[in-house]
């Protein structure tokens, strides 16, 4: 029986309906995900800056000592000036690490990268007018030198600490309303959503206790989560007596960055 081509095809309707609704899904979900890492990485930004006014003052006063090394007197007793402020400056790094339960070793982009290569330059300036006044015998001047160091490096490490969180949060873009969704900017290769979420907290760090990502989080991970992300070669897990440290390897950070990659896509 021949059908009027005028009269509504019901099986193609349905099928196009069911198609707009799997989009809808899919862009949902996109959305949700890509919400949730954005405030992930808030509370990590936040988490960072917690520690910042402590942290900032203890490494402004290694960078004025640095500075006011030469005083001490040239070569030997400035190399022992410089390697005892070096150890100092690595005891507060590790103070610190501990407290923020995470290891950073790299800048988050470009903002952190400019000012920290900036502090560089300021330090190493500094201590060479440090040098130069000691041997130009001007000794007195060396601690107006180290004063005018340290001012400046706590200006640059908080300065550093801003751009650093600031770098975290605009790494995920926000997303538009008009935003449409990318084959592969769903749940799929890291298995779900939650471990999408912990290795894209994991990203930015070189490693994190399990109880610095459950802040991160918002909540405790189940360890079926992390066990998966381990088996998947995603994620190492420390030893428990070093406070079970979470790393991604490098095919890990590989897939972070492809999935997030994608969800920036999905997010227009």
């Amino acid at each position: 029986m021949a059908t009027d081509p005028n009269e509504p095809d019901l099986e193609r309707d349905s099928a196009a309906d069911q198609a707009a609704a799997h989009a809808g899904e899919h862009l949902s979900s996109a959305r949700h995900l890509i919400t949730a890492i954005s405030d992930d990485r808030r509370r990590l930004a936040q988490r960072f800056q917690s520690a910042s006014p402590l942290a900032s003052t203890a490494q402004a006063v290694c960078f004025g000592l640095l500075i006011a090394v030469p005083a001490l007197g040239l070569w030997m007793p400035m190399v022992f000036g410089f390697v005892a402020v070096t150890f100092a400056f690595l005891g507060v790094e590790l103070y610190f690490r501990h407290r923020l339960g995470m290891t950073i070793e790299w800048p988050a982009g470009g903002r952190s990268w400019f000012i920290i290569i900036l502090m560089g330059l300021f330090t190493v300036g500094m201590t060479i007018a440090s040098i130069v006044l000691v041997v130009t015998d001007h000794r007195a001047w060396v601690a107006a030198a180290a004063g005018l160091g340290f001012a400046g490096s706590l200006l640059l490490v908080e300065s550093y600490d801003r751009a650093y969180a600031a770098d975290l949060i605009g790494q995920v873009v926000p997303l538009s309303a008009e935003a449409g969704a990318a084959p592969g900017s769903g749940t799929g290769d890291v298995a779900d959503a939650q471990q999408v979420r912990i290795a894209a907290a994991l990203r930015p760090v070189a490693s994190m206790r399990a109880d610095a990502l459950a802040a991160v989080l918002g909540h405790h991970p189940a360890p079926s989560h992390i066990e998966a992300l381990a088996r998947r070669g995603l994620v190492t897990v420390g030893a428990a007596s070093s406070g079970s440290p979470l790393a991604l390897t490098a095919d890990g950070r590989r897939e972070v960055d492809r999935r997030l990659s994608a969800l920036r896509f999905a997010a227009g």
